[in-house]
């Protein structure tokens, strides 16, 4: 990593496979990353290069499509080819860690006592023994999830108080709420792009009509499916 503004640049050692995305917030003082295993995604400093803190997706294999930081960094995300988007709180941040409530996505992710009413991201409780145990129990389970259809999906943060927007592969767009943590409120659903409707002969319609082979034709519609 190299800082253009300051002379000086150094080799960060993020994870052990291959880097399969990356993202850094508005500032440019944070850098989010992910390899493709898509277990972890690791917070680092971009000016001390130092690990801030290493947020867990899941346990199974997973290839991340994107990730994102909020405006105000106290916040990020990613999406993966599982369908499901997750949120995490950061440390540091402007304004603290606020918006979020708990709801972790571990199986053992019991929560200490002193998370009850905090906007920590959840741990294990395991975690309070530090280095004594395997880093899986170190690592930080988001606090909010959201579940689509699509496997193939990118994540942005809202222009409303914790809200998340997904587009999908398939031309899904949804807003979801965050706020209270655990699964996220779907606020709205639209399907942009419309599959090609089925003639018995088994071709879509603008074949069908000749549109499909001379160019020109389109076969997808424009328009939306409110839920």
């Amino acid at each position: 990593m190299e800082l253009y503004d300051v002379p000086k640049n150094k080799v960060l050692i993020a994870h052990e496979s291959d880097l399969a995305c990356i993202s850094l917030n508005l500032d440019g003082t944070r850098l989010a990353t992910a390899s493709d295993k898509g277990t972890l995604i690791r917070i680092f400093d971009t000016s001390s290069y130092n690990m801030l803190q290493e947020l867990r997706r899941g346990v199974d294999r997973a290839r991340i499509w994107s990730i994102a930081f909020n405006a105000a960094s106290q916040y990020v995300a990613c999406s993966s080819d599982h369908g499901t988007v997750h949120v995490w709180g950061l440390k540091g941040a402007r304004g603290g860690m606020g918006g979020g409530g708990m709801g972790g996505n571990s199986p053992d992710a019991a929560r200490r006592p002193d998370q009850q009413n905090t906007n920590e991201n959840t741990k294990s409780a395991l975690s309070y023994f530090g280095s004594l145990v395997p880093s899986y129990f170190q690592s930080e389970w988001s606090f909010a999830q959201f579940r689509t259809h699509e496997s193939h999906t990118l994540v942005a943060f809202g222009s409303e108080p914790n809200t998340i927007i997904i587009v999908g592969a398939d031309g899904s767009f949804w807003k979801a709420s965050y706020e209270g943590g655990g699964e996220c409120v779907e606020q709205a659903y639209c399907k942009f792009v419309a599959e090609p409707k089925m003639t018995q002969g088994g071709n879509s319609e603008a074949e069908a009509d000749g549109s499909g082979g001379g160019g020109g034709g389109e076969t997808n519609v424009v328009g939306s499916d409110k839920r």
